[in-house]
């Protein structure tokens, strides 16, 4: 694919018609993948999260069982 540089008025080498639709393209899919990262990231929290909560729950069961006896 030849790419076509086009000189405008003031002088500045810009893009043809056809890269500025790849351009959008590519920033759709690095987007895409921010967004990817970003989600897999708050369920990893979530996740973390309600571990954590189990533990301190099931650290607190043993505690008062513990008492009990």
């Amino acid at each position: 694919m030849v790419s076509e540089l086009q000189l405008n008025k003031s002088g500045i080498i810009s893009m043809g018609e056809n890269e500025r639709g790849f351009v959008i393209l590519g920033s759709l899919v690095i987007l895409s993948l921010i967004a990817l990262v970003a989600s897999i990231a708050v369920i990893t929290t979530t996740t973390e999260v309600k571990i954590s909560s189990n533990y301190k729950t099931g650290t607190k069961a043993l505690y008062a069982a513990k008492q009990a006896n």
